[in-house]
């Protein structure tokens, strides 16, 4: 990661700085695992199902990070570190991850589909590796913590960027479209999973459609025109449809003679 100022974490979070602290100070990493923070690191507290991030907020900070995301402000502070209060660190995660980002404007691809992101992601990164040093996400890091951690891996040496975007519900494709901002979109299929959280197909549909929200006006969006669902899809005109199929004989582009 490229050092990053509070003054920059502020504007990104519209937080409150607790701590005295110059403004011009900058972190080096981010990291959400009190375990794993490094000298000069933002630890960011997260609230999960069964642990609370902000019980470990002081141990990161006498570990070496230089402050924290909290909800929760400290009952004592520790020296000589700074904290930014802000209502949903989940959140503020992803405003933070949204202005680093900003600081690249290369091509990133941003996948998302019921079906096959994985593979798509690893197929995208094999072609663009072959013109430039590319970042992948990596493993399932694809949700609202998972794609953060990916950007902050970005750095001045980065020329491509393919980010994978998982959802369980409405909503949160949407979050992260809008914090990777990429430049192309690909949506592989619609499927039937989580279909226990979005009740139809659909409202999956819907869902997968909210990668549109963070593409730019005349970015390709790639979609699969052999789902039975896809062709549907009411694609922004302010976006440019790429189809691609095998049984779909009006595909932009299609695999024929298959062997």
């Amino acid at each position: 990661m490229e050092p990053m100022t509070v003054r920059e974490l502020l504007a990104a979070t519209d937080g409150k700085l607790l701590g005295d602290v110059s403004l011009d100070t900058t972190i080096s990493g981010v990291e959400t695992d009190s375990r794993a923070v490094h000298d000069g690191d933002l630890f960011v507290a997260i609230r999960g199902e069964n642990i609370d991030g902000h019980q470990f907020i002081t141990g990161a900070l006498e570990g070496g990070a230089l402050g924290c995301l909290t909800a929760v402000p400290p009952k004592e502070a520790v020296p000589g570190k700074f904290y930014v209060l802000v209502e949903d660190t989940v959140q503020a995660l992803g405003q933070v991850a949204r202005a680093y980002k900003a600081k690249f404007p290369i091509p990133v691809i941003g996948i998302t589909g019921s079906v096959g992101k994985t593979t798509t992601k690893e197929f995208c990164y094999a072609v663009l590796s072959a013109f430039g040093t590319t970042l992948k996400t990596e493993g399932n890091q694809n949700n609202d913590i998972g794609v953060p951690n990916t950007l902050f891996r970005l750095d001045d040496a980065t020329e491509y960027a393919v980010v994978e975007m998982g959802m369980d519900h409405a909503g949160e494709i949407e979050r992260l479209s809008r914090c990777a901002r990429p430049s192309a979109g690909i949506i592989t299929m619609i499927g039937v999973s989580h279909l226990e959280n979005l009740g139809t197909r659909e409202n999956i549909l819907k869902a997968k459609m909210e990668i549109c929200t963070g593409l730019p006006d005349g970015a390709p969006l790639v979609l699969n025109a052999d789902n039975d669902l896809l062709p549907a899809a009411q694609v922004p005109s302010r976006l440019r449809a790429v189809w691609f199929g095998i049984e779909a004989e009006n595909a932009d582009v299609r695999a024929t003679d298959i062997t």
